[in-house]
């Protein structure tokens, strides 16, 4: 194995039991081989810790509903995303194979990641644990708003929340531009009869859509 301190240096975390990040990266073949714990345990462990703190973020800095937010977690503590995530830490060139495994699947090396977490918990506590998942997973808030113009539904989310409160709204094409074949779309956003938004697309839909989005994104 790999020297730990670098490991360490690349988290920025120090254990004070080293022999929790060890189990962290004990693939189960070579727990199997020489008879020690592997990961798995720490993986589930670290799962939980990481929808945690993953939960209560987009759901406190976000205004959507249920469905959308199940989506954005989804994605961020998605097998690609952790895979991508552990590479990016060289979690896969500290790990502990046995001698019938050569290459970690994607789902295991998206694990690695999970039961590192679960390390740091168990050692330094839910701060700690936490304070790696936001500088690895979560970023910052430009990072997460690329994420979710692929997960949330801003139309839906939007009439959800006007329809809870009783409040009238209706889109309006305002303006078509260019010729047939590339057509732009202006459209507004009217609620109770005032314009709250406008925004142009490809699509009346996808401008539909940035109106939604531009209201939901002041009214936080």
């Amino acid at each position: 194995m790999n020297d730990l301190c670098e490991l360490e240096n690349v988290l920025d975390y120090h254990f004070r039991d080293i022999r929790l990040l060890e189990t962290a990266l004990t693939h189960s073949s070579y727990a199997n081989d020489v008879g020690v714990e592997s990961y798995e345990r720490l993986e589930f462990l670290g799962d939980a810790v990481l929808e945690l703190v993953v939960s209560q973020y987009i759901y406190t800095l976000y205004h959507v509903g249920a469905g959308d937010l199940t989506k954005l977690r989804a994605w961020l503590v998605s097998t690609e995303n952790l895979c991508n995530i552990a590479i990016f830490l060289h979690l896969d060139q500290y790990v502990m194979l046995g001698k019938s495994v050569n290459k970690l699947s994607k789902k295991n090396t998206a694990d690695l990641f999970e039961s590192v977490i679960g390390a740091v918990y168990l050692d330094g506590g839910y701060e700690m644990a936490s304070r790696i998942i936001h500088r690895v997973v979560l970023v910052d808030e430009n990072h997460i708003a690329e994420v979710i113009k692929n997960c949330v539904d801003y139309k839906s989310t939007f009439q959800e929340l006007m329809q809870s409160r009783g409040i009238s709204f209706e889109y309006k094409v305002i303006s078509t531009d260019g010729p047939a074949h590339d057509r732009t779309f202006t459209v507004g956003l009217f609620v109770d009869g005032s314009s709250v938004a406008v925004s142009s697309g490809k699509s009346i839909r996808l401008a539909e859509e940035k109106c939604a989005r531009v209201y939901l994104e002041k009214n936080k």
